[in-house]
């Protein structure tokens, strides 16, 4: 069975998976960067419109049972706090890689799920774009700073979710040798 999404309101019968894949990745990575974030239900996302001065990345996903576009919109005084070395990057490629660094959080946790994702490369977005004919999943997330917005755009198959405990999946901070 293939997940229907249209809207912040039109839950998806394994929305709620796909809830805490996002809304867990989005919390860890502005957290690694001392950034406190707080998650807004689904029935009030809508009412929460993004600032201004924000700035938007994209990167294509798919793998089995996916094939979407994650979006990340951050008001820029986000994007300021969590860079490494505010005065040598720009913005724009800094956003990118907020948005890179989330797609492979999520990543991490679908690989439980044995699922493997294939990312392209983030590139930022003058607006994000939203397609009334393609399911979209909205996430808001409440910052000191402004509301950060997540969206996966595209087709989600829930019946491709099987979680393994039996996957060796690395955390953050791990040491890999090769």
């Amino acid at each position: 069975m293939v997940s229907r999404l249209r809207s912040s309101n039109d839950m998806m019968p394994n929305a709620k998976m796909f809830d805490t894949l996002l809304q867990g990745s989005t919390v860890e990575l502005l957290h690694s960067y001392q950034v406190a974030a707080a998650p807004v239900p689904r029935a009030k996302a809508g009412e929460i419109a993004a600032a201004e001065s924000s700035l938007s990345a994209s990167i294509r996903c798919s793998g089995n049972g996916i094939d979407a576009i994650l979006t990340l919109t951050a008001p820029l005084p986000i994007v300021e706090m969590t860079k490494q070395e505010p005065s040598k990057t720009n913005p724009s490629d800094w956003i990118c890689e907020l948005t890179n660094q989330l797609m492979g959080r999520i990543k991490n946790r679908l690989l439980r799920f044995q699922i493997v994702l294939a990312p392209s490369l983030p590139k930022v977005l003058d607006q994000p774009k939203r397609t009334a004919t393609r399911p979209t999943l909205v996430y808001v997330f409440r910052t000191l700073h402004g509301a950060l917005v997540v969206t996966l755009e595209g087709r989600l198959d829930d019946s491709a979710l099987a979680f393994s405990g039996l996957v060796n999946v690395a955390n953050e901070g791990d040491i890999i040798l090769f």
